[in-house]
């Protein structure tokens, strides 16, 4: 770490993740929309990686130049990329170009807050090749959210070190919509996708709800989660996936008891129950026995 105009170097094995991840976001990122802070992505520049999994291997580092930011990296595959941010005080803006093996790809990406939320992108072009994302977040009070997306991926779009958000693990052939909300005891999203090249598209629905609550001395935290999903052909055919997941788990001092009941429909019908009981309590800083048994 540095002073004034220098922020950081980085030796070795690290990330770079910038604006949406359409164009440059190397490590882990999920797909798909388990929540609604998952629609939105914050990228966090150049940091020192802890991973296990190969990403980037070479040089990076940062520069503070009066209200910009340029960071700059080079790794072992011949891979180079730049970025230039700009951060306002409701507004953030940016700047990445990414050049490996001849070839040359840029994006710009946004963000701009207002009471409450905000509302981000960012557009990519890669071998002449176009893809975007857009979206907005709202924050009506603490532990609730509401957010949209909406994004196109050409299937020529490369997407070789982007993490943006998707529904399968390539940023790549497929136009989408997402939708989510959640509050401090239930989260309800939605996410569609149709894959270009393929003729093909899903539609997936998440509804969860997990409320906890004590009665007299006895802890309860019933949880219900019920998710679709269809697949959809360009000739009208659809298959349906239905997964419904029941589970109530209790605490009593010491005791616990812990049930769950799961069905899922595709072709068949399969289903999972199973039950438990628990006993676990400390003895002092440094002692400890817990014992279960489960049916299932």
């Amino acid at each position: 770490y540095g002073r004034w105009a220098l922020g950081k170097v980085v030796v070795g094995d690290f990330n770079a993740r910038f604006g949406q991840g359409l164009l440059v976001w190397n490590g882990f990122s999920m797909s798909g929309v388990p929540s609604a802070r998952a629609v939105y992505r914050n990228g966090t520049g150049i940091s020192a990686s802890r991973s296990f999994s190969e990403g980037l291997h070479g040089i990076g580092a940062d520069f503070n130049i009066g209200k910009y930011m340029l960071s700059a990296a080079y790794d072992r595959r011949h891979r180079a990329l730049a970025n230039l941010s700009r951060i306002g005080k409701t507004w953030q803006a940016g700047l990445t170009a990414y050049f490996s093996e001849g070839r040359l790809a840029a994006s710009a990406d946004w963000r701009a807050g207002f009471n409450g939320g905000a509302v981000f992108g960012e557009a990519a072009l890669d071998g002449g090749v176009p893809a975007c994302l857009a979206g907005a977040f709202f924050i009506p009070r603490d532990g609730s959210m509401v957010s949209a997306a909406l994004r196109y991926y050409p299937s020529s779009y490369s997407g070789e070190m982007a993490g943006a958000l998707r529904s399968s693990s390539k940023v790549s052939d497929e136009a989408g919509l997402s939708l989510a909300a959640q509050n401090g005891w239930g989260l309800v999203t939605f996410d569609s996708a149709w894959h270009l090249s393929k003729s093909k598209g899903t539609l997936k629905a998440l509804a969860q709800i997990k409320n906890p609550f004590v009665l007299g001395n006895i802890s309860f935290s019933p949880a219900l989660r019920i998710s679709e999903r269809c697949s959809l052909d360009a000739g009208g055919g659809t298959q349906w996936r239905s997964d419904v997941r029941m589970q109530m788990d209790l605490v009593l001092g010491p005791w616990l008891a812990s049930s769950r009941y799961n069905a899922v429909r595709c072709r068949e019908w399969g289903w999972l129950w199973y039950g438990e009981i628990g006993y676990k309590r400390e003895y002092g800083p440094h002692n400890r026995i817990s014992t279960y048994i489960r049916g299932e």
